[in-house]
């Protein structure tokens, strides 16, 4: 820690650490494998040291394959939406209903959001998807209202990648007079850190989508900031 100009500083480091022989006999070879995993110090929470490790690299390989399929896979919708039931258990009857999304692969397997939504957010490619969730779950919601279920609400998942726009509450709006859905019936759910952001337009933009009659839920409380 150091003062300067009457401001205290804190300089921390994040090291990634890589071994000869078994890392690599090469300077280019340790170089790289150590910048590796100093990265992976950093995405751990940095001021740490992380030793190379092979797994690393598959990791970063397999980030690789998923944003290559994952961009055409987003143009062509396909994606599938599972409705997870909220249930009231004085009465066993079903209130609303939680929209996830999934990525079906051609030999039958699933890919889970927590795997390709940080690729979605980092590629730009968040804004189609969420989108399209969005447009799904109001879709399934209207047809289970006609259907005669007229109580049900339905809650989708708003990733802090989706206000840096501004175009949100548009998207909102647009989901609901497309889809019909009375807006008392859409849940958007936040994550603290979206709530906890004050430099960017998100508390305007979030008094426009509240304006449309749309309903707010916090993820995932007490996990982050409040924790």
């Amino acid at each position: 820690e150091v003062e300067i100009f009457q401001t205290n500083i804190v300089v921390s480091a994040s090291i990634g650490v890589a071994m000869a022989p078994q890392d690599g006999t090469t300077f280019k070879q340790l170089c790289r494998k150590a910048d590796v995993a100093m990265y992976e110090a950093k995405r751990n929470g940095r001021n740490r040291f992380e030793f190379y490790d092979v797994k690393f690299d598959e990791e970063s390989d397999e980030k690789f394959s998923l944003i290559q399929r994952l961009r055409p896979a987003v143009l062509a919708n396909q994606f599938e939406v599972y409705y997870q039931p909220l249930i009231d258990l004085k009465t066993g009857r079903i209130c609303s209903l939680e929209a996830l999304v999934r990525w079906p692969q051609k030999d039958g397997s699933l890919v889970f959001p927590d795997k390709f939504i940080p690729l979605a957010e980092s590629s730009g490619l968040i804004n189609p998807l969420g989108e399209w969730v969005l447009n799904q779950a109001c879709f399934f919601c209207t047809k289970l209202h006609r259907n005669g279920h007229s109580e049900l609400s339905v809650a989708v998942n708003l990733s802090f990648a989706q206000f840096k726009d501004g175009t949100l509450p548009n998207i909102v709006k647009r989901a609901l007079e497309l889809t019909q859905l009375n807006p008392k019936f859409l849940e958007l759910e936040l994550t603290e850190s979206i709530l906890a952001d004050e430099n960017g337009n998100i508390p305007e933009q979030l008094e426009k989508i509240k304006a449309l009659g749309v309903q707010f839920a916090i993820d995932d409380f007490g996990t982050g900031y409040s924790n």
